[in-house]
């Protein structure tokens, strides 16, 4: 973050116009970082939604939150986007997607891809808790708390990591005089990121497994009521060189001068194992992940 220079120099006259720009810079960054991360609990909603609707899976047996999200609640979401399109185009906007929830009574549907936090401008804790809720995931907050200190990015809990996201968020987009810090930019990228995982990991798992449903399951039980039962493994520098590693794992199963050449290997072994590929580079930094 240094590197580009958006820390405060003192505060004299003639550095008083230099500091005003880096705070706007600041503020506007961490407003982008928390955007992007609502870009991508939608998009990756939207795919989910899209893998099941390939599959071969019976819109009866999927779990009944699921059903009602793509139904009944897609219709709060219609309403609400639909004041976001233009007067030409509504007619058929709505026409389009409520196509799309008839088609749930038929053998082959397609679901609606707004399904899924698109009833209001921001994304919030309950919609988080409810989407990943609605393919049967146990304490969903929890469990993403679990994936986060497993990688090793956070051991807070992550209501709480989403809380402080989200408030920096709406004081750098709503408060005029609010000055967001270098630490505080540098702790929202981290905060994405480590709810993206949780999040991705979660759903992606959960509707894997969604798909291949024979038979609706009883109330109160969870198709992932543990996220501890999700292998994963990692691609590390541990200061000479790049590492695969399982989690607890003593020893590298792998290791290279670079990362890239790793990553083919691992992935498959990840995939045997139905688990998570965490990659970081050489500042100890996540950079990807593969699922």
């Amino acid at each position: 973050m240094a590197e580009f220079e958006l820390y405060d120099l003192p505060a004299i006259s003639s550095n008083l116009a230099r500091n005003d720009s880096a705070r706007i810079i600041r503020n506007g960054l961490v407003v982008q970082c928390f955007n992007t991360f609502e870009d991508f609990v939608r998009e990756r909603s939207a795919e989910i939604l899209n893998l099941i609707e390939t599959s071969r899976v019976s819109f009866g047996n999927l779990p009944s939150g699921l059903q009602k999200a793509v139904t009944i609640e897609s219709l709060k979401a219609i309403s609400f986007q639909l004041k976001l399109q233009d007067s030409a185009n509504r007619i058929n906007f709505v026409q389009d997607f409520c196509e799309k929830i008839s088609s749930t009574k038929q053998s082959t549907f397609t679901l609606p891809e707004i399904a899924f936090f698109h009833s209001a401008s921001n994304v919030t804790k309950e919609d988080i808790q409810t989407t990943l809720s609605s393919f049967l995931i146990e304490k969903p907050w929890d469990q993403i708390r679990n994936i986060c200190s497993r990688t090793g990015l956070s051991a807070m809990a992550a209501e709480t990591v989403f809380h402080g996201f989200a408030h920096r968020r709406h004081r750098a987009a709503h408060r005029a005089k609010t000055s967001i810090s270098e630490v505080d930019l540098s702790q929202s990228l981290l905060d994405a990121s480590g709810l993206a995982i949780g999040f991705d990991v979660l759903l992606s798992v959960a509707s894997n497994l969604v798909v291949k449903m024979k038979s609706p399951l009883m109330p109160k039980q969870f198709i992932l009521p543990v996220a501890t039962a999700i292998p994963l493994r990692f691609i590390k520098y541990d200061g000479r060189k790049f590492i695969e590693i399982k989690e607890a794992g003593r020893r590298s199963i792998s290791s290279s001068q670079d990362a890239l050449s790793l990553i083919s290997g691992a992935v498959n072994r990840s995939k045997k194992e139905e688990g998570v590929l965490v990659i970081f580079d050489s500042g100890g930094n996540m950079s990807e992940w593969k699922i």
